[in-house]
């Protein structure tokens, strides 16, 4: 078979555990690297560093409310912080009752133990939260080691080794918190881990404000469309379907107003820039402008040693492909699934989750992929640049139309194909916006974003200096 490869382990190496991850050579780095640590190294479960680990868990019918006990998972969990901007909430008498035992203070560490492994960020909030299952909670509660400087250990390269050694593969990557305990930690004297945290956090602040200034461009470049095509909208952008969330509101329609949906968001009055839309311009169905029915990726089966890339919901990032962390599918598997397969042009979409669904991004690479199940394919007729369509996608005039036609709730929410296709969109047409002024729109947004990857790249290089030197302080 191509790209396959064998090696050997005697018994006395195997650690208790005969899968082939476990057990690979490229995870003997671990040792090469603790053999060079400058202090000494435990288990992470040893109680002078662990009082207590648990993970969450997703009641049986549970509800989302519009204020409540924020509700983490694994997608707000990120790399040393924590994005509450769109976390669904729960009733108080949850958090009290059923998920008592997974309650969030200030100080715990968390940890991503489902889908993508190994995500670490301390809690800084006072306010009480919970968590799913994805999530697992780790109470220090000793003097004996820093929860941030536990935090960037686990998110450093050593950490990281750890956790793609000790996780389960399979169509959902996991790992359990006695595997969590077995991780091996370097741990300084505490005087020794504020100094370095000090010298680390003074670049990381470095990065930080780079961050801010992609934010505020990222902002210009989300308005600008709309301004183009002179369609300005005051209303803020929050999305249910982004966030779980809702304000309260009050309107009625008439009942010969009414199709076939009797949800209140497909109604809602803040569509009257639809309308708007459709009055300035000649618009068209968004399944009309596609050259091939819209259609949804493939449940892919991983190889460690596959060589088409998969693009999943974690690798659209809204503004580009994550091409560098998406796993691989064989040849073979590649080929069975044509439905799937992704060319050069093509535009992908998230179509579940809160806060995941509605991501729209263009792969722009000529090599073979495959898009995940939780993606659609969009391909387009010549008439229409995907950079346009991806564009109008992201902003507010393609947001309320995902607000409008999304299904599901309590977190499982879905866009369909046959909902996609009633998207209205400009026709390209002297009356809507021909492709001329397409490109015109696309190059102005395309300069914002340009400016958007300069300062990303900035930023990203701050934040590996900020890795280098944590590491470099540990290990000699």
């Amino acid at each position: 078979m191509a790209n396959s490869y064998y090696y050997t382990r005697f018994f006395d190496e195997m650690g208790g555990r005969l899968d082939e991850n476990y057990n690979n050579p490229r995870y003997d780095e671990i040792n090469h690297l603790l053999t060079h640590s400058k202090y000494s190294f435990d288990d992470l479960g040893d109680h002078k560093y662990l009082t207590n680990i648990v993970s969450g868990k997703t009641p049986k019918g549970i509800k989302y409310l519009e204020t409540g006990i924020p509700f983490l998972g694994s997608t707000h969990i990120l790399f040393g912080n924590i994005d509450a901007t769109d976390v669904p909430r729960i009733a108080e008498d949850i958090h009290n009752g059923v998920l008592a035992s997974s309650k969030i203070k200030r100080g715990n560490v968390l940890v991503t133990i489902a889908g993508t492994i190994g995500r670490t960020a301390v809690y800084h909030s006072d306010d009480e939260c919970n968590a799913n299952q994805a999530v697992a909670i780790l109470n220090l509660g000793t003097n004996e080691i820093d929860p941030e400087f536990l935090v960037h250990y686990l998110n450093s390269r050593l950490g990281q080794l750890f956790f793609g050694k000790l996780q389960h593969i399979s169509s959902q990557p996991n790992i359990n918190l006695e595997e969590i305990k077995k991780i091996k930690i370097i741990v300084p004297k505490k005087t020794m881990q504020t100094e370095i945290l000090k010298k680390v956090n003074m670049i990381e602040l470095q990065a930080l404000k780079l961050e801010e200034d992609e934010e505020n461009i990222r902002r210009e470049s989300d308005s600008l469309l709309l301004g183009e095509m002179e369609l300005n909208s005051t209303r803020q952008n929050k999305y249910f379907f982004k966030t779980g969330e809702g304000k309260s509101v009050c309107f009625y329609i008439f009942s010969n107003e009414l199709s076939d949906r009797m949800n209140y968001l497909f109604y809602h009055f803040d569509y009257t820039i639809l309308q708007k839309l459709q009055e300035r311009y000649e618009t068209e169905k968004l399944g009309c402008v596609c050259s091939e029915p819209i259609k949804k990726g493939e449940q892919p089966i991983y190889s460690e040693n596959g060589e088409i890339a998969v693009i999943k919901t974690i690798n659209l990032k809204n503004s580009y492909i994550d091409y560098k962390n998406c796993l691989k599918v064989s040849r073979d598997f590649y080929d069975s699934v044509p439905h799937a397969q992704i060319r050069k042009g093509d535009i992908l979409i998230a179509s579940t989750g809160h806060g995941s669904l509605g991501k729209v991004d263009v792969y722009d690479r000529d090599d073979p992929a495959i898009a995940s199940v939780d993606l659609v394919i969009l391909r387009l007729l010549p008439a229409y640049d995907p950079y346009f369509i991806t564009y109008f996608l992201r902003s507010h005039l393609g947001a309320v139309q995902f607000e409008k036609w999304f299904s599901g709730s309590s977190g499982q929410i879905h866009i369909y194909e046959q909902d996609l296709n009633q998207f209205i969109i400009p026709k390209s047409s002297t009356q809507g916006i021909p492709m001329e002024k397409q490109k015109d729109i696309v190059s102005k947004i395309t300069k914002k974003l340009e400016k958007l990857t300069e300062l990303k790249q900035k930023s990203e290089k701050k934040w590996e200096e900020a890795r280098a030197l944590f590491e470099g302080s540990l290990l000699s």
